[in-house]
């Protein structure tokens, strides 16, 4: 709806001006992590190649630390993520705070209720995608769950999700085209 598209306008001319601060010549590496790469720099693409880069996007395949170290090493100018903590000498800068959704699946019994989110949280079982070296959890620490699969892959916690068999606490923005389409 507008809501999210007005924060995904936002975060891409945040994303923007920290581009044009950085005074960037020749290739701008960028790695992208999470469905990062779809909602924030995809919408930017357009707008930063008119800046004269030579635009190179490296989906992150491998280990977040190996990342991290790129980026200090410098082979990679930036890497959009969601809950990455970042020591020295790297910077980290917020450009947007996606809403965190419940997300159900069309199969799964809720789908259908009308609960609340303690309700949902009280009475069914959590996909849990975590924990990973570098990054922040995103469900609060004084809210207990009853969790039913660990995965490592965001997508591999979705599928879980759109198979009716678990919820999931998920970014809006990742899953948004499943709420779309009714799937979600």
């Amino acid at each position: 709806g507008k809501p999210l598209f007005e924060a995904l306008e936002r975060a891409t001319h945040s994303l923007l001006d920290a581009i044009a601060v950085g005074k960037l010549e020749g290739q701008l590496r960028i790695a992208c992590m999470g469905q990062t790469d779809r909602y924030i720099l995809v919408p930017a693409i357009e707008t930063i190649a008119a800046m004269g880069f030579e635009l190179r996007i490296m989906p992150i395949t491998h280990q977040l630390e190996d990342t991290l170290k790129r980026l200090e090493e410098g082979s990679l100018d930036l890497l959009l993520a969601v809950n990455v903590v970042a020591g020295t000498p790297l910077k980290t800068v917020r450009i947007a705070s996606p809403q965190l959704v419940i997300g159900i699946g069309a199969r799964h019994p809720a789908f259908h209720r009308d609960l609340s989110a303690r309700e949902l949280v009280d009475e069914y079982t959590f996909v849990w995608t975590g924990p990973r070296s570098g990054m922040k959890p995103v469900w609060p620490k004084d809210v207990p769950r009853k969790v039913g699969l660990q995965v490592d892959s965001h997508p591999t916690g979705t599928a879980a999700v759109l198979e009716g068999q678990f919820l999931s606490l998920t970014e809006r923005p990742a899953i948004q085209h499943l709420i779309d389409s009714g799937e979600l």
